[in-house]
């Protein structure tokens, strides 16, 4: 301690180990839902049709929620078939925990041998599907000390990746802007002294459990078959399997698994590892008939680059045919080794692969691939590459030259390649070209279409085609039509469309342009903003395009917490209340958010008395907004279309005023002349 009699100032200084350590506050997990009771109901309808014949298939997905609480149903229907269902489970999510039970698949999680299975049985585990904290968590905790407020600014590669200010003390910092990988930190720290720096080591990756919460997982039940019948058929094989992984360190993280059958059962265990530059994993699996597995990968850095290994091999005895349901499949191998070498502005990618499964035979594979670097002409690009490939005994050199140009609606992409084939039973060579003429309407259109005419022409295929996306308030279809005239077939016709319904104590709703397992409606029913549509902004982005008058879907992600705004488009002037929804949804959920808006016309006007004085300085009500007049009894106001009259209000007197015909242009009007007769207020 320092005291100061001179300024009656105290310094006090506290050896930086006995302050507590300062946490970066982060929501632990994703707060309680936004919905109550909502059915939530996709379809996504596909046929295809040619000489051979006509498919068609109808899948969908049925969900009934209630906060965090669903039963979802998987159902399809072929051309042919009944309805099948393929999954029937009733979950819940809640503070990082998940339940279910019912038809489902499993989920082997962090298991790099277990398969999945169908099952008719029950599953309980941990998720980080609910972890609001994940990008700070799967790394490691970087702890500094500070003698003051101060500015910490964090480096990779000079490069800035983030920076915010932060009290005096030992604080922990916020890295969830880091990217993953293991790699050095530059801590820039800037306070009233000067600056300093420091470097730490940092890992972050998905394999990489939260140090607070191992996962782990426990599932059994009955195998199930698919069969003609509605519900999958319960065989008589059954299944438990549980899984559980930890991180060891802040670069390390090993998993355990056990899976047993009727007749079998497998012993997994793994290690991954995270340090500079290097990245690895080892797993090993054995079962009870003496089959055995190992997995190994590794990145290394090797000069300027770096090197990706992977290696697979399942072995063991394997006497007569496997079962359906065996734990590890036929015998295999397969090794691969990859590369990127930067060369200047041009990249030579190298990969060596091997791969044997069973009695099918082995195949190897060499490649090299030179990208050449990209040439920017205006708004077009020019882009090749060579590629040498070698497969067992067959030789391929291959050349691309491709030339792409766009516009505010059309654009223009055209792919030539030459390709020269050697084998031991001789060789061959042919030429490719395709070419495609694509159109997009205007982005201020509520509903996006895009379409593009195709063809390409090789040595026996010239073909011809054309394909249509256009999605809106009703959903998505696509379509696309294409014939070979290299051999006069017919044409080949295929089409898809998806779409989704939503319901809500708030109301019904339809469409929705993409497919997802939550939702947002947009109830625009009672909005008469009829010149106008909205763009709906989804935490800052626009997603959707909502109608007045309609209620709108806006299929989102589940598992996440959303800011719902709604941007008025358009030439026509709209009052509606600019408010901001916040929603937090789980699979199943849809919420409905209601929103006014109505069109307006902007008028000028002049109001006195029946004398000719100003009605100065008055309140103006009938209006949206709010408007008053000036000391001359000009004004300015927003007016809807079908208000009629108006009523002025000063400190001491009031009058009432019907508006007489006027002409509206662009939105904006010129009032006649208004007057009327004051009267005291009451």
């Amino acid at each position: 301690m320092i005291f100061n009699s001179d300024s009656y100032r105290v310094d006090l200084f506290i050896n930086p180990s006995l302050l507590t350590v300062q946490q970066n506050v982060v929501q632990k997990y994703l707060g309680p839902s936004s919905a109550k009771l909502s059915f939530f109901q996709t379809f996504n309808y596909a046929a295809s049709s040619s000489e051979a014949g006509t498919l068609r298939s109808l899948n969908g997905r049925t969900i009934l929620s209630t906060g965090e609480t669903s039963l979802e149903v998987l159902s399809d229907a072929g051309s042919e078939s009944e309805i099948n269902i393929t999954s029937l489970n009733l979950q819940r999510d809640w503070q990082g925990r998940r339940y279910q039970a019912g038809y489902f698949s499993t989920d082997s999680s962090n298991l790099r041998f277990s398969r999945n299975f169908n099952v008719l049985g029950m599953r309980v585990g941990t998720t980080l599907d609910t972890r609001e904290d994940l990008r700070q968590t799967t790394g490691n905790t970087i702890e500094i000390f500070l003698r003051q407020r101060s500015r910490v600014s964090l480096f990779k590669d000079e490069r800035l990746v983030s920076s915010r200010f932060y009290e005096a003390g030992n604080q922990q910092l916020d890295t969830s802007n880091l990217p993953g990988g293991a790699y050095d930190v530059e801590i820039v720290i800037t306070d009233g002294t000067g600056e300093r720096r420091e470097t730490r080591f940092y890992s972050k990756s998905s394999r990489m459990p939260p140090a607070d919460q191992p996962q782990f997982f426990v599932e059994a039940g009955s195998i199930t078959n698919r069969t003609s019948a509605s519900l999958p058929e319960r065989s008589a094989h059954r299944l438990i399997r549980s899984g559980y992984t930890r991180r060891i360190n802040n670069t390390s993280s090993f998993t355990l698994g056990l899976t047993g059958t009727n007749g079998d059962s497998m012993l997994e265990a793994g290690w991954f590892g995270m340090f500079p530059s290097i990245e690895t994993s080892v797993d090993l699996a054995v079962t009870q008939d003496d089959r055995r597995a190992l997995s190994i990968s590794l990145r290394l850095p090797v000069l300027i680059s770096h090197v990706l290994i992977d290696h697979r091999q399942v072995w063991g005895s394997n006497d007569g045919i496997l079962s359906p349901n065996a734990l590890l499949g036929e015998e295999l191998r397969q090794s691969s080794i990859t590369t990127s070498i930067p060369l200047g502005s041009r990249t030579l990618a190298l990969a060596a692969r091997h791969n044997s499964r069973g009695s099918t035979g082995s195949e190897s594979t060499y490649s090299a691939i030179y990208h050449l670097k990209d040439r920017r002409i205006g708004k077009s690009t020019l882009r090749s590459n060579l590629q040498l490939v070698r497969q067992n005994d067959r030789q391929t050199v291959l050349f691309n030259l491709g030339f792409f140009a766009s516009g505010e609606h059309v654009s223009i992409n055209m792919d030539t390649e030459y390709n020269q084939v050697d084998s031991p039973v001789g060789g061959d060579s042919f030429g490719r070209a395709a070419t495609s003429l694509g159109y997009r309407n205007s982005p201020n259109s509520p509903t996006a279409v895009f379409a593009k005419l195709n063809t390409r022409h090789q040595a026996d295929v010239r073909t011809i085609g054309l394909e249509a996306d256009a999605k809106g308030r009703y959903g998505r279809i696509r379509g696309q039509v294409e014939r070979n005239y290299a051999n006069n077939s017919g044409p080949v016709y295929s089409g898809n469309y998806a779409t989704s319904f939503v319901a809500t104590a708030g109301g019904l709703a339809f469409g929705g342009q993409e497919l997802n397992r939550s939702a947002i409606i947009i109830d625009l029913s009672e909005s008469e903003a009829t010149r106008n549509h909205f763009d709906v902004v989804v935490n800052n982005t626009p997603v959707g395009t909502a109608l007045p008058g309609r209620r709108t879907v806006v299929p989102v992600t589940p598992y996440a917490k959303y800011s719902v705004n709604l941007r008025a488009r358009n030439s026509g002037f709209v009052s509606f209340t600019d408010r901001t929804h916040a929603v937090t949804l789980y699979p199943g959920n849809a919420v409905s958010l209601t929103w006014q808006a109505d069109s307006v016309i902007i008028v000028f006007g002049n109001i006195t008395t029946a004398d000719g004085d100003a009605v100065g300085n008055a309140l103006i009500h009938g209006v949206a907004g709010i408007a008053t007049t000036d000391d001359s009894g000009r004004f300015q106001a927003e007016l809807s279309p079908s208000v009629a009259e108006l009523r002025f209000e000063t400190i001491t007197h009031e009058c009432s005023v019907h508006l007489p015909e006027y002409t509206v242009d662009a939105g904006i009007a010129f009032l006649p002349p208004l007057n009327c007769e004051l009267a005291r207020k009451r």
